[in-house]
């Protein structure tokens, strides 16, 4: 047996896990809405950085930390580079404390988005290609 005889994915566990991967899409993208919700009742504003959710082209979704401002004119902060540490050099230990979780767990959903997202796409271009392929039978 040679590797062109092994077993080849079925187009129905190719649909399978595009529904896997559509719901965990789902799912992360309501854990998202419910992070920027609880930063909202756990602060009323104005707030000196806040959560905003973002998607991009490509159907990518992530949670970006805003400082305040307005008229769209807030920078971004990034948690892990200088303006992350920046803003946490002038807040108290208990609200570094707060940011740091909040922080974490944005880095774990955007992650968990990217991850099933780019997955996701992966799986739909393998059975448009595959039923290319296959149509090539005749």
């Amino acid at each position: 047996m040679t590797d062109l005889d092994a077993r080849s994915v079925t187009r129905a566990e190719a649909r399978r896990r595009l529904l896997e991967l559509g719901q965990s899409k789902v799912d992360t993208e309501y854990a998202m809405h419910d992070l920027v919700a609880q930063w909202g009742s756990d602060f009323r504003p104005p707030w000196m950085v806040h959560p905003v959710l973002q998607r991009v082209a490509g159907g990518y979704v992530y949670i970006r930390w805003r400082l305040s401002g307005v008229n769209g004119r807030q920078p971004f902060v990034d948690p892990a580079g200088e303006t992350g540490k920046t803003l946490l050099r002038s807040v108290s230990p208990e609200m570094v404390d707060l940011l740091r979780k909040y922080w974490r767990r944005t880095l774990d959903l955007n992650v968990a988005h990217s991850v099933a997202h780019g997955e996701w796409q992966r799986w739909e271009r393998y059975l448009s290609d595959r039923e290319q392929v296959d149509a090539y039978a005749g």
